[in-house]
């Protein structure tokens, strides 16, 4: 409840923030503020277009991004350690306020603009220039493809089919009960002639089916939790959900361009959803096949950042290939990352490698998925915004949770995989934009569209937090004994600086090595999992008070001093009293 009086309390901010660039528009009266706007347009055409060579382009990209990476981290930073979520809130909440609708509309003195004005946009829906949502892309690529890295494979094979029945179930439960909600309500907005397969009606079912997996991936990064049941299946599920979501929206754009002769070209829409099936099962195909000699390929790389650079590479092109054949970008990258994980080691080793720029591109994605937060077409229908919201968290989390109690999860395990297709995010925002800009929607319906995206998109993160908490989710399964760690390595007391910066340089010695992954525990607290695959063990890393311990199972416990001395020799020159292994 305390967290989400919290959240709560960031969006009412949040909120205010917004309205600021209306009431300082608001001074010019009538007809005043639509020419000012007008001048405002052609003011910023001649700043932003030809009017100025491209080192003034360049310095106004500097700026936008500066800003952007300054403000997700440090609301990523604050959320994390203040209101104990995950930093996709915050990051989240910080492109809200920044935004073209917020305080980036705003004129900045000296500037001669705002600094994220919306006319500068790359088109009607998305409110930034073409070269931030470019970037924005970028950085969702490197998300689901650290996502692959670090999903297990042999998880991934085994729960393929129970991810087909969760995308299954969600498609058709969030696609039925958006156009269904829709006729009833629109019935009630004064929309008489709405049927159920009128454009309106179908269209917004459409969009209700739409799932982001960055977001969850995000998620259950820092949670660990990639690689388990509700993991595999999230993710593949995810893969499902798009590709149907794209047959889907290839069928109700092709209905509403039959207008009312009722020809529709299903011939048309075949070959489309044979065509998306087909790319994404040649696509996974060739990569399982291709990551081991890919593997003995990037053995003989020895150059600086070639391996990370390749690898990426790859993903780019298997992701713009996606896009070319209908399918979104991420799949391309996620397929990518999942081939690699085919073999452990190489995923480990990308993991490391590619981990930094994780660090810093990711962060601008989800600020700017904030960015595109139109907070006054929200308003326009917020009544109808409300109730669609609510329906599509119900249908979500019910159509992909229930068919899980056909492959052997619990009600824990339903809940779980239901939430994680809850966040719509981008890929709504997206297919919002293909029907608003196609005439099949308004401007009201659009404004639905972004509230109903920003809640599923806020709501999903701190409710999964709760429900993965190390209990079981499939039936049958008894609650994992806990191995018993004790305490195997303590160093002396130290002030809080020395501390932390040991911490963090033991953490980066024992990353260096392909064999490791290193996972934090808990969001916000200085708990670390280190687990090794050549031998399969793991022993946590604690900040305990004034000093940093090493807790281990009796049966891992030289094993694990072992990893922790290498370790520790790497940074022992930095520290000059460090503590020795605690006797048994």
């Amino acid at each position: 409840m305390r967290s989400v009086c919290r959240i709560l309390a960031v969006l009412s901010i949040v909120w205010f923030i917004s309205i600021a660039p209306q009431l300082q528009a608001s001074e010019p009266a009538g007809g005043e503020v639509h020419a000012a706007a007008e001048e405002h347009g052609e003011a910023h055409g001649e700043a932003h277009g030809e009017g100025h060579g491209i080192t003034h382009n360049m310095m106004f990209l500097a700026l936008q991004l500066g800003v952007i990476l300054i403000a997700a981290k440090l609301m990523g930073e604050f959320t994390e350690r203040v209101v104990k979520m995950p930093a996709v809130l915050g990051e989240l909440a910080a492109g809200l306020i920044i935004g073209p609708y917020a305080l980036g509309g705003l004129a900045i003195p000296g500037l001669g603009d705002a600094l994220f004005p919306a006319s500068a946009a790359a088109s009607e829906v998305v409110p930034v220039s073409e070269v931030i949502y470019g970037v924005s892309t970028f950085a969702s690529i490197v998300l689901l493809f650290l996502a692959g890295l670090e999903t297990d494979f042999r998880q991934f094979m085994r729960y393929a089919g129970p991810g087909g029945l969760v995308g299954l179930g969600g498609v058709l439960g969030a696609f039925v009960t958006g156009d269904v909600v829709t006729v009833l309500f629109g019935q009630a907005l004064g929309y008489e002639g709405w049927t159920f397969m009128s454009g309106v009606p179908l269209f917004m079912g459409t969009i209700s089916v739409a799932t982001s997996v960055g977001i969850t991936a995000r998620v259950l990064s820092e949670k660990g939790s990639l690689d388990t049941p509700e993991g595999v299946t999230i993710l593949a599920g995810a893969v499902i959900d798009d590709v149907l979501g794209i047959i889907v929206l290839a069928m109700v754009v092709a209905m509403h361009k039959a207008g009312d002769s009722g020809e529709v070209d299903w011939g048309n829409i075949g070959i489309i959803a044979a065509k998306a099936f087909g790319i994404w099962l040649v696509a996974t195909a060739v990569m399982i096949v291709a990551a081991g000699p890919l593997k003995r390929f990037f053995g003989i790389l020895k150059g600086d950042g070639v391996v990370p650079g390749v690898a990426l590479g790859i993903a780019l092109i298997l992701s713009g290939i996606m896009e070319s054949f209908g399918l979104a970008m991420i799949i391309g990258a996620y397929v990518c990352g999942l081939g690699f994980a085919k073999e452990k080691e190489l995923a480990h080793r990308l993991d490391r490698l590619v981990r930094p720029m994780y660090n810093l591109v990711v962060p601008v994605f989800f600020c700017v998925m904030g960015m595109l937060v139109n907070f006054e077409a929200m308003g326009a229908a917020l009544t109808f915004g409300l109730i669609f919201s609510g329906i599509a968290v119900v249908s979500k989390v019910v159509g992909c949770g229930l068919p899980t109690f056909l492959v052997g999860f619990n009600m824990k395990g339903a809940l779980r995989i239901g939430f994680g297709m809850l966040p719509r995010g981008e890929v709504a925002l997206i297919v919002a934009g293909i029907g608003l800009s196609s005439g099949i929607i308004g401007q009201d319906m659009f404004g639905v569209s972004i509230l109903m995206t920003l809640i599923t998109t806020v709501l999903a993160p701190p409710i999964l937090v709760k429900l993965f908490d190390g209990m079981p989710g499939r039936r049958g399964e008894v609650a994992p004994d806990e191995p018993v760690r004790e305490v195997i390595y303590r160093t002396a007391e130290m002030p809080r600086f020395r501390r932390e910066v040991l911490l963090s340089s033991v953490i980066a010695a024992l990353q260096t090595r392909d064999d490791v992954a290193v996972s934090q525990v808990v969001v916000g607290q200085d708990i670390y999992l280190v687990s090794l695959s050549d031998p399969e063990f793991d022993f946590e890393v604690v900040e305990a008070g004034e000093t940093i311990e090493v807790h281990a199972s009796e049966a891992d416990r030289e094993q694990a001093q072992v990893v922790m001395r290498r370790a520790v020799d790497e940074v022992r020159a930095s520290f000059d009293h460090l503590g020795e292994p605690e006797e048994e």
